[in-house]
């Protein structure tokens, strides 16, 4: 690695750890940055792209250099093994060219370069001699390439929302019709016409939020494993990024990540959407379930669907009418997905799972109300030479979304009494 590449390098690492703090300190105090905040992160960012320039040309000079060296080296050797008169064993005293292998093995290069700092929990290391840290996928005996892993958990929100592509600009705000005019009046044949004062506009705005994550693996590991290791990080990379935004999605506070569902909020979904009538303090019933549907209008009821935890709905299929008959049965078909009141109901993991006195266990509602803004899709980084010096190759995984309920009056959350 030359020293201006080292320098140019150390220096974006640098720009990306001002970048971080950046947007630390304002995810710290709960808050959009401020408009000096603003420029010196997009200064940084400016310099971020100039010194990605500068790296990419000099490691494309660099890769150049090395296959000029390997051609050179290769003809060289052609020839000695021509000159040999055992044809291609080496001559006497002269040492194979491992050294110049090895060489060129360390000297690959890396798409991009960059230093991170991390705390414990944002770093995993993979390594072949230690079987939990991914030993078991190297072994000598007779071995399936099949990897044997507990189900995912089904993400469910991104299938049913609005998903919008964000593509050079840094937002996206959208109208929003805080108040509706009055009704119209009747007239007399010569009486004035009332004015309206009642409507009024505001403005919604969605940004998109960095969530990353940091993976080092064994060069070791990767050369002996009997199934492809990159192509497994790089699948699971792509579904915990997932996980994470289908988690935000639900419960997210809104502060520097998506604002859920069940986060109760003038700027989503406020508490005049939560029904509790006809529950309990420790169950939902078949007359609340009812409350809340038909506290939707009727254009969301066409639209709408049911979301629960696995154990929420559990709960609603035992429920029993007088006779001791399951309420449910004789609402359900056989290979027909199960419905409430017509809608289908689906479930997720994430949703919340407590039930007791006057907290969230699901909600109903037309999903395509809220929205989903994103940047790209799942971006990867590989890099080559950052860890070198101890046999190691990182991936770094990270998307950038934003979401939030746009319409309160299209979800009703359902609440224990």
């Amino acid at each position: 690695m030359s020293d201006k590449l080292k320098s140019w390098l150390e220096e974006q690492g640098n720009v990306l750890v001002e970048m971080r703090q950046i947007d630390d300190t304002a995810e710290a105090e709960s808050r959009d940055l401020n408009d000096t905040e603003k420029a010196s992160y997009e200064k940084l960012d400016t310099r971020w792209d100039e010194l990605n320039i500068k790296i990419t040309r000099e490691e494309s000079s660099i890769e150049r250099e090395r296959k000029m060296i390997e051609r050179t080296a290769a003809q060289d050797e052609a020839r000695s093994r021509e000159e040999l008169p055992g044809g291609n064993e080496p001559a006497p005293g002269k040492p194979e060219n491992r050294e110049q292998e090895q060489r060129d093995e360390k000297r690959e290069m890396f798409n991009r370069c960059l230093s991170l700092t991390n705390t414990a929990d944002e770093l995993r290391v993979l390594q072949a001699d230690s079987d939990i840290a991914g030993g078991y996928l190297v072994t000598p005996e007779d071995f399936r390439a099949e990897l044997i892993q507990a189900v995912d958990n089904a993400s469910v929100i991104r299938s049913l929302a609005r998903v919008i592509p964000l593509t050079k600009a840094a937002s996206i705000g959208f109208p929003e019709l805080e108040t509706d005019m009055e009704d119209t009046t009747w007239q007399g044949e010569i009486t004035s016409i009332n004015e309206d004062t009642a409507m009024n506009f505001g403005k919604r705005e969605l940004f998109p939020h960095e969530h990353a994550k940091l993976l080092k693996v064994s060069e070791k590991l990767i050369r002996n494993s009997a199934i492809p290791v990159s192509s497994l990080v790089s699948e699971r990379m792509g579904y915990k990024l997932g996980i994470t935004e289908e988690q935000a999605y639900i419960d997210g506070s809104g502060a520097q990540r998506p604002l859920g569902l069940f986060t109760a909020s003038n700027q989503g979904i406020d508490t005049g959407q939560d029904v509790s009538t006809g529950n309990t303090t420790s169950a939902v019933t078949f007359d609340g379930l009812k409350e809340a549907f038909y506290n939707l209008k009727q254009q969301y009821q066409a639209k709408a669907s049911w979301l629960f935890n696995r154990t929420g709905v559990k709960n609603i299929s035992k429920l029993k009418n007088g006779e001791g008959d399951y309420i449910w049965e004789a609402f359900v078909r056989s290979g027909v997905p199960r419905t409430i009141e017509g809608a289908p109901v689906l479930q997720s993991e994430y949703v919340p799972d407590t039930w007791t006195t006057s907290l969230y266990v699901g909600i109903v509602g037309d999903f395509s109300k809220y929205w989903i803004i994103e940047t790209g899709n799942l971006a990867m980084k590989v890099l080559n030479e950052l860890y070198a010096r101890t046999g190691q190759i990182g991936y770094i995984g990270r998307r950038e979304v934003d979401a939030a309920p746009v319409l309160a009056e299209a979800f009703t959350r359902v609440k224990l009494g």
